[in-house]
């Protein structure tokens, strides 16, 4: 694991609510030089610690606005790890997560209608070993947050 100070995590926290803030407004709030935050961000990154940036859509304004949960089953002998590996492959899957407990792992996804949800659902059920699942289809989302290190 990665070790990171208090102003790693303060960084991290920065980028996570907006990385494309320059590195001279961070060093104004963080109280160092902006050549130090840039040193910084450059190590985290060579660290893998800031795997990649990434932009947060309006999915209203982009035409797929249905979020949906595929929660999953599978048989006793599965190769989960195979079958999500499977799953993020596919367009509508944004990411996948195993569980413990009852269902085995489920499936976040994204889709322009109730048909499109339909289908996606039926290409996840037709995977191999499925034999299970339930869909929970997301009404509205009160704050999206982005992942921030626990200190």
């Amino acid at each position: 694991m990665a070790q990171f100070d208090e102003t790693d995590q303060r960084i991290l926290s920065l980028l996570g609510d907006n990385a494309r803030e320059k590195a001279s407004e961070m060093a104004g709030r963080l109280n160092i030089s902006a050549s130090a935050v840039r040193r910084r961000i450059a190590r985290l990154e060579e660290s893998g610690v800031i795997a990649k940036y990434t932009a947060v859509l309006d999915h209203d304004k982009v035409g797929s606005s249905v979020e949906a949960y595929v929660e999953l089953t599978f048989e006793g002998g599965a190769d989960v790890q195979a079958i999500l590996r499977e799953a993020v492959e596919r367009p509508e899957v944004r990411e996948a997560s195993t569980l413990a407990g009852d269902p085995d792992a489920i499936v976040r996804v994204r889709v322009k209608d109730a048909e499109h949800l339909r289908d996606t659902v039926t290409r996840l059920r037709q995977m191999a070993s499925v034999t299970g699942s339930k869909t929970l289809v997301a009404l509205g989302r009160m704050r999206h947050v982005a992942e921030h290190p626990q200190g």
